[in-house]
């Protein structure tokens, strides 16, 4: 029976800026770290659960995939008097709507500069943040029994000894979703295993909007490679049979709309024309935009720092390759003349939610 299971290890950034605050004295407040010394500590709680986790999960299963993820979420307080901690992937599934600023990012096991430049970049947006959590998460194809075993052998090892979070979701070809979740230090757990029934949960009650999100935040898609395509497979399919709905399609290297957006040069023979005065000068150095009947095109150049970093735009370098899912989603997104004049040109449906100028702004951050 083919089946996935995704494990994550996750921890509050207040939670650990407030432990690595160094301690007031007499007549001075408590010192916040660095940024730094923010990255360094969480690097070091994941550290500890990696180094546990990874070799188990490469015994047991035949495919593996690891993400570093962050996104803003809140406690909730549920109709029936019980308490959702946050999770990123309890919140992902179950309570999508409470889910915000959601980054992920491929994570490969012998590390890369340039993701760490990006950890750096987004703990230092969002480092005096209440409710923002990072963590790892592991994508495998571990059956059921195993997942599970693992999930109780990492709370065993760690529980009282660290900071942080166990989460687990798991489904077969039974389509039923199993979610837990522990906190190490005050050994609370929640879900399937502490023997909650509730989430225990058919595929077809599951919210289809909120799985395809989560599956385009992993850019995972028909396409993909072959576990990708399984996963894909395994998450829709009991959505498919129990609402008899179809999934939007997905395209082999983007997530696009089927629909073609091109700029129509003979109505709008001045080209996108108007000057932006309100665009974050930390990111770009000018910007100009035209609005149609159909929505806005945005000509946009980075300043030179954002241009250094990036380069020509190749996703065809290994560095970049692995960050091209987060620019997949925007229409008609045209880097050609990036390397040479530094210019991005996107169009942005009136329809639109996600894939905007604010949010192209947060990716360079």
């Amino acid at each position: 029976m083919v089946q996935i299971a995704m494990l994550a290890f996750e921890i509050n950034l207040k939670l650990v800026r407030t432990e690595l605050s160094t301690k007031k004295g007499f007549f001075s407040a408590a010192k916040p770290p660095t940024t730094d010394e923010l990255h360094a500590g969480v690097q070091e709680l994941w550290n500890s659960v990696d180094t546990f986790v990874y070799p188990k999960i490469q015994e047991t299963s035949g495919n593996m995939k690891r993400y570093f993820y962050g996104a803003s979420m809140i406690n909730l307080d549920l109709e029936d008097g019980s308490h959702f901690g946050n999770s990123f992937l309890g919140h992902s599934f179950f309570f999508p709507e409470w889910l915000s600023e959601v980054r992920v990012y491929p994570m490969p096991q012998n590390g890369d500069p340039f993701l760490d430049n990006q950890i750096v970049n987004l703990l230092k947006q969002q480092e005096q943040a209440e409710e923002f959590e990072v963590g790892i998460c592991y994508l495998t194809d571990m059956d059921q029994g195993n997942a599970e075993q693992l999930f109780k052998d990492t709370y065993l090892k760690f529980n009282k000894s660290q900071k942080g979070e166990i989460h687990l979701i798991t489904m077969g070809q039974n389509h039923i979703l199993h979610f837990s979740a522990a906190d190490f230090l005050t050994e609370q757990m929640q879900g399937s295993l502490a023997g909650e029934p509730r989430w225990r949960i058919p595929a077809e009650e599951l919210d289809q909007s909120a799985v395809t999100t989560f599956l385009r935040n992993l850019a995972i898609n028909s396409k993909g490679d072959p576990f990708e395509q399984q996963v894909n497979e395994i998450l829709l399919t009991g959505l498919l049979d129990g609402n008899a709905t179809s999934v939007p399609q997905t395209s082999g290297d983007t997530r696009i709309s089927a629909e073609i957006y091109q700029f129509d040069s003979d109505k709008y023979p001045d080209g996108i024309d108007e000057l932006m005065k309100d665009l974050d000068p930390e990111v770009w150095d000018r910007g100009y935009r035209l609005v149609t009947d159909e929505g806005t095109w945005y000509e946009v150049y980075p300043n030179l720092v954002i241009r250094k970093i990036w380069g020509d735009f190749d996703f065809k370098k290994p560095h970049l390759a692995e960050f091209k899912f987060q620019f997949d989603g925007f229409k008609a997104f045209d880097v050609s003349m990036f390397g040479e004049f530094g210019q991005i040109t996107f169009f942005v449906p009136n329809s639109e939610e996600v894939y905007d100028l604010d949010e192209l702004t947060n990716i360079f951050y």
